[in-house]
């Protein structure tokens, strides 16, 4: 069931549940979306919020769990760029992650439950491109570079007091290959 207020191309468009529980709010100005924007699971409770500016997302669009704290949050600079916050454990942001043209471009950043970063990953174009480093409990723990999703050069991993303890030589461009990458264990140097 649909219901709207809207005059000339202007107002509020109202869409219900089977249920009669209303499923969605959207704003008008001059026949496109524009202005708030509000989803709602039935039984009422609120699921997502956003704007509309002359019919694309724009600014802060809000996704709430059901305990009614956001999840995540999208900040869209254009309909094709934005960033995504995840709060998939309560009040803690789990991770950071910049898109543009819908992939992940930019640095990846993961948090663990402690609130420590657990990974800082860049990536161009969706792909892994360049520095990428691992942490356990906010300490280094391995790092590398990647090209177009592929591992080359040299991987370190770290012990806990930042010495390198591993290290694998990957030729630039190949995948990992037994009999051409030979990892060399620098533990006991």
């Amino acid at each position: 069931r649909i219901f709207g207020t809207i005059r000339d191309g202007d107002g509020k468009l109202i869409r219900y549940h089977a249920s009669g529980d209303t499923a969605s709010i959207e704003e008008y100005k001059d026949g496109i979306k524009n202005g708030g924007f509000y989803y709602f699971e039935p039984g009422q409770r609120l699921r997502q919020k956003g704007q509309w500016c002359n019919g694309e997302a724009c600014g802060n669009w809000l996704t709430f769990n059901t305990d009614l704290k956001f999840d995540k949050i999208f900040t869209f600079e254009t309909p094709e760029d934005y960033v995504v916050r995840l709060y998939e454990r309560k009040n803690h942001l789990d991770a950071i992650e910049p898109h543009k043209n819908h992939r992940f471009h930019g640095a990846r950043i993961s948090f663990n439950q402690y609130d420590d970063t657990a990974s800082y990953l860049n990536y161009k174009h969706g792909k892994m491109e360049g520095l990428q480093n691992y942490y356990e409990g906010g300490i280094l723990n391995q790092s590398g570079k990647c090209k177009q999703d592929v591992r080359i050069l040299d991987w370190r991993t770290y012990n806990l007091r930042g010495k390198v303890s591993f290290l694998e030589k990957l030729s630039s461009y190949a995948y990992w290959n037994k009999e051409i990458n030979k990892p060399i264990n620098t533990l006991y140097r």
